[in-house]
């Protein structure tokens, strides 16, 4: 028997959220504001991340785990489940096929996304689209959907 975790792994479906209750569920309105991350493991600097972000933009902030990735393997379904039962009575967690920002941003609308300034360096890196042109066009379109990004810097 196969579950949304799995049509997600297979390509099947392009975002799956997993509420804190363990529910999964397709098509539900996107969230205002996303941790993107491996959440291998999860750990406190990113609920703190969270919860600051939190106060910040006044709304909920929900994780976002990509079963694809840039710089790395596809995740496999049994890897997923096991990120996302970090999350069981915390927070939501929006599972994407969405390995890039701008894509991201095609299926998360109007999001604010909630990065370290390491990510945010990889954000304008033209390795990732080309060139500067594509870097530009990506930025624009992610502006365009009303995407945001809010930024934060480890004082160590």
């Amino acid at each position: 028997m196969t579950d949304l975790i799995d049509e997600l792994v297979a390509g099947a479906v392009e975002r799956v959220t997993a509420w804190p209750d363990g529910t999964l569920a397709r098509s539900t309105l996107p969230p205002r504001s996303v941790l993107p991350g491996s959440f291998n493991p999860l750990h406190d600097g990113h609920l703190l991340l969270a919860r600051v972000a939190q106060e910040l933009t006044g709304a909920p902030v929900a994780f976002e785990i990509s079963v694809t990735n840039v710089d790395k393997p596809p995740l496999a379904a049994a890897d997923v489940r096991a990120r996302v039962a970090q999350f069981a009575g915390r927070a939501r967690v929006e599972l994407t096929r969405a390995p890039t920002f701008v894509e991201k941003s095609r299926l998360l609308l109007a999001v604010t996304f909630v990065v370290g300034a390491d990510t945010a360096e990889r954000l304008v890196a033209t390795r990732y689209y080309g060139d500067e042109t594509r870097m530009n066009a990506a930025l624009e379109e992610m502006a365009d959907r009303g995407c945001r990004f809010l930024v934060a810097v480890r004082l160590d």
